[in-house]
């Protein structure tokens, strides 16, 4: 989660850069859409996201269905977990 963090902090939390925002945000997506989102960098049907296009471009392309699923499992685990 190196590489989210850089954006979305070292918690997930959002902010580590001006307008990163907290990832339970994926909470939200279906599979499907979290992974046009991870591999466009835009939401389906949704605009430009920036930083968040150019790295789904650069950097997460490596990453395979079952990597992307894994990651949207945590997100989602993360999102719902009690506080």
């Amino acid at each position: 989660m190196t590489i989210c963090s850089e954006c979305h902090g070292s918690d997930l939390g959002g902010d580590a850069v001006e307008g990163g925002p907290a990832l339970a945000v994926a909470a939200s997506y279906d599979l499907s859409a979290f992974r046009t989102l991870m591999r466009t960098g835009r939401p389906p049907g949704g605009p430009d996201l920036g930083i968040m296009t150019e790295t789904a471009r650069e950097d997460l392309r490596v990453l395979s269905d079952t990597e992307i699923a894994a990651i949207h499992r945590y997100l989602r685990a993360r999102a719902l977990a009690p506080l």
